[in-house]
């Protein structure tokens, strides 16, 4: 039972391992800020529709974005609810 579960871990882990990596290579690049529509459903459904989002882009190559967790502002607690 333990063996379905350490799968889980592993993957987890893994990808927490890749966007901490992924954070610190792009921390130079510039932001800019975007608004949340429909791309990448299930990561947009974590905010709040229309809500502004920083995002860091490569100012050699612009076409390679990465939204940070670290960067979002806090949605005020009434848009939580």
């Amino acid at each position: 039972m333990l063996g379905w579960y350490l799968d889980d871990i592993i993957v987890f882990l893994l990808r927490t391992l890749y966007r901490l990596i992924r954070d610190r290579d792009t921390r130079t690049w510039p932001t800019v800020e975007g608004e949340v529509h429909t791309s990448a459903e299930d990561y947009a459904k974590r905010f709040i529709p229309k809500w502004k989002v920083t995002i860091r882009y490569s100012a050699d190559d612009p076409d390679k974005s990465f939204v940070s967790v670290h960067d979002q502002a806090a949605p005020p607690v009434w848009a939580t609810r």
